[in-house]
């Protein structure tokens, strides 16, 4: 990016994140909104211009230029990286019609987004979405915010400032070499800004129909000559969407947040990074709740209670310009606590890594990795037996560059050895040649197998749900329980992708890619059988079994296009096509059912265009296609037809600082169910208007 860029950049003031979606605006809305577009109207003709600057400065061929480093933990330009790759800038998180995290996942090619309820989403890359989806890895500088009792996201613990982002780097596709165990289908590394960029302050406030209330602040400083600082806090309260049979569904959520980011350079070659975090989140549910007397299962309203903290430290050593050496440690905690049972999980990592040109062709990147899980899951009617249990998981890797051409082809090579409690030693390998045929053009291609190790759900779960029914025996038992004898699930991914820059106002990426999954795991029916103690009652046993196997191949395009100098368009496609069998031949409608939860086409649109009279107008149009309910419901089993959904933003500076917003969200208004879980209520969703408020302010 140009200095000018820079400059911009940070002159204006940033997005945050808040709204769901909803039909119908209360009175208390409607006046806000009439308030919100009188100052719109009033707004300081001689205050600073807010305008798409940054987004034009960064040309095409600058953004080609940005460095990641999820690929292969360590930073090199995103137009050389041989993986598929996309990058939601600062910028376009500022510009986004997003008001959620996971609304910001949704243009991204190959990955699937699907709100089930006011406080769940269904986030999956290549495949395979479910509330929990267990083969995508999601990080936050490096640190894993998945949970290790499902291997899934909760994502409604999962929110941040969205103005002290730095970028979002998501790579389709296994990266299990660098990130270890269920980096199957993708990596999500969200990374944060430094302190240093950060300083002065920033205070947000807002509100709509279903976002009833919002407010961020973060404040920077310097500490001294060489540190930096950053404290941050929100708090949000989102009310309920509808029911699908009507009414309010019960899915609110009000949480809050505080963090704090120090940031240190001692001298040319040490640097220090702090972090830390504490959240609280509280949300509505529908649970499963076993009966005494008489023996029934009965669906209540009920709370879930969410705690989470962490600290953070990452020193990093920089010898020259080819020798990084790295040393990272955190410690996590989460506690979440809900009528059907209860997670207390303390996560321990540290880990070593150290890069290196041994070579004038070859570069070096090697480490070795701790990490720690010990957990308490007590349950009424979610249980696991043993409830409390440790995860100790060691594992090194090494990867070599290769420039068999210096700057035109280059072989990456590496291989990832972990060991641990559960399923003992495994071996992720991965290989991948670029070439680089014109300074504006690349192809690529890649062999990687990852494996996704088994969480507590699969080895050690059990659950008994009781339902009367008419006949000789007065109850049916469904019971769902965990195998010990639970093994890794395997994946061999082949990829290849090209990509292309044609002058400084278009480039497009296209990738392609064959997956194999071998002890494909799900939940497994077994053969009904009677029992007559201690209750009569016809059981139906379900167990998680490795006993499926398929394939996945599909087809990623991306392209960013500026067709004026105050226009920038970005557009996506993606098809899937996903097959599952099981192992002995048997027909299982189950298996057809898990390999269409995410849909075979996606596409999405996004515009941002800057008006006359300092106005900024920028739209998200995103159409998902068909997909299937995780069990058969009463609404069929093809349960989500496919859908358009069309959000839009308009901003406009007021001078001193100063930056007011409207977003809609769900413009074309569909009442509809995006998602069906397995054992969860979606909710309907409708349209939702929120409106903002921005103060930043300068400081040393």
């Amino acid at each position: 990016m140009s200095e000018k860029g820079r400059e911009v950049s940070r002159s204006l003031p940033d997005e945050d994140s808040c709204g769901t979606v909803v039909s119908g605006v209360s009175m208390r809305t409607k006046l806000f909104l009439l308030a919100f577009a009188a100052a719109l109207a009033r707004a300081d003709e001689t205050g600073e211009r807010a305008t798409l600057s940054a987004l034009r400065d960064m040309s095409v061929e600058e953004l080609a230029r940005i460095s990641v480093t999820s690929v292969s933990k360590r930073e090199e330009r995103l137009f050389q990286a041989p993986a598929a790759i996309y990058v939601i800038t600062r910028e376009e998180i500022r510009r986004s019609t997003a008001t959620t995290l996971p609304d910001l996942l949704r243009h991204v090619p190959g990955i699937h987004v699907a709100r089930i309820s006011g406080n769940k989403w269904a986030v999956s890359a290549r495949g395979f979405s479910g509330q929990f989806a267990n083969k995508l890895v999601v990080l936050m500088d490096g640190r894993t915010l998945y949970t290790p009792v499902y291997s899934g996201v909760y994502w409604d613990s999962v929110d941040f400032v969205l103005e002290d982002i730095e970028r979002i780097e998501v790579i389709r596709g296994p990266g299990a070499t660098v990130w270890g165990a269920n980096a199957v289908n993708g990596v999500i590394n969200i990374v944060t800004r430094s302190s240093k960029a950060t300083k002065g302050g920033l205070l947000s406030m807002g509100g709509g129909n279903q976002a009833r209330g919002q407010v961020s602040a973060r404040y920077g400083t310097a500490l001294g000559s060489r540190g930096s600082m950053r404290l941050y806090g929100k708090l949000w309260d989102h009310s309920r969407l509808e029911s699908e049979r009507g009414g309010e569904a019960w899915d609110a959520m009000r949480s809050g947040m505080w963090g704090f980011r120090t940031d240190w350079r001692f001298n040319d070659r040490d640097s220090l990074f702090v972090s830390g975090e504490a959240k609280h989140v509280r949300s509505e549910g529908v649970f499963g709740v076993n009966g005494l007397q008489p023996v029934l299962t009965t669906f209540q309203n009920g709370h879930a209670s969410t705690t989470r903290g962490h600290l953070l430290a990452r020193w990093t050593r920089q010898s020259g310009p080819d020798s990084e050496l790295v040393v990272q440690g955190y410690q996590d905690r989460f506690e979440m606590d809900n009528p059907a049972h209860g997670e207390y999980v303390s996560t321990s990592d540290a880990e070593v890594r150290h890069s290196l040109r041994v070579h004038a062709r070859n570069r070096v990147l090697y480490g070795i990795n701790y990490h720690l899980t010990r957990d308490n899951l007590p349950g009424a009617s979610v249980q696991m037996h043993p409830q409390r249990r440790s995860n100790h998981q060691i594992g090194g890797f090494v990867q070599n560059d290769f420039d068999i051409i210096p700057e035109r082809l280059q072989l990456r090579a590496g291989v990832r050895v972990d060991h641990n409690s559960y399923t003992g030693m495994e071996v992720q390998p991965t290989l991948r040649i670029s070439c680089q045929i014109t300074p504006n053009q690349q192809i690529w291609g890649s062999f990687s197998r990852a494996v996704r190790s088994p969480s507590r759900m699969d080895l050690n779960l059990h659950i008994e749900a009781w339902y009367p029914i008419p006949g000789p025996l007065p109850y049916m038992e469904i019971s769902v329980d965990g195998n010990p004898s639970y093994r890794s699930e395997h994946v061999n991914a082949f990829d290849i992708g090209y990509r292309r820059q044609v002058g400084k106002w278009l480039s497009f990426d296209i990738a392609a890619f064959a997956n194999q999954y071998r002890r494909f795991g799900y939940m497994t029916a077994l053969a009904p059988y009677t029992r007559m103690a201690p209750i009569p009652a016809i059981v139906t046993p379900f167990q998680y079994q490795n006993a499926a196997a398929g394939h996945g191949r599909g087809v990623e395009a991306g392209m960013q296009f500026d067709p004026l100098e105050r226009w920038k368009v970005n557009a996506s496609y993606s098809y899937l096509g996903l097959e599952l069998h099981r192992t002995d031949g048997r027909a299982d409608s189950m298996l057809n059912r898990l390999a269409r939860t995410s849909p075979r086409h996606n596409s999405s649109l996004r515009s941002w265009l800057e008006l006359p009279w300092k106005l900024q107008w920028d739209m998200g149009v995103t159409r998902s296609g068909a997909t299937w309910s995780e069990v058969i419901t009463d609404f069929g089993a093809l349960s989500v037809p496919s859908y358009w959904l069309v959000d839009g933003a308009v901003r406009r500076p007021l001078g001193t600082g100063f930056e007011v917003q409207l977003t809609a969200e769900n413009l074309l208004n569909h009442q509809e169910v995006r998602f069906r879980p397995l054992g969860d209520q979606p909710s309907v969703t409708g349209r939702s208007v929120v409106a903002r408020l921005f103060w930043r302010w300068k400081g040393e």
